[in-house]
Parts: structure tokens; C-alpha cells; sequence
């Protein structure tokens, strides 16, 4: 399911971010929602990682 996941973003993200710069004919918007996944996952990986046993 991750693999499933994880290509069908591979593949549909950089025609997203295209249509973003060609909607706002700037970097800027296709840059920060590219931050903002990054954000998201950074965020789903610590909380699906294992907890340290004390």
C-alpha cells in the first residue's frame, strides 16, 4: 500500500507542480507546497515511528 501510495505521487506530482507555476507564473506557490508535504510527511513519519522503550 505504501509503494501504491508513494508512486502514484511520484507520478502525479510533477504535473502538479507545473500546473501550479503555470497558474501562478511563479516559483513561489509550487516551492512552499512543496515544503508543505515535506512538513506533512516529516510529521507522519515521527508519529508512525517506534516509540523508545524506557
Amino acid at each position: 500500500m505504501a509503494q501504491l501510495i508513494g508512486y502514484t505521487l511520484a507520478a502525479i506530482g510533477p504535473v502538479m507542480i507545473g500546473a501550479l507555476f503555470d497558474w501562478h507564473q511563479s516559483w513561489t506557490l509550487p516551492l512552499f507546497v512543496m515544503l508543505a508535504i515535506c512538513f506533512v510527511w516529516l510529521v507522519l513519519g515521527w508519529i508512525a515511528s517506534p516509540k523508545p522503550k524506557q
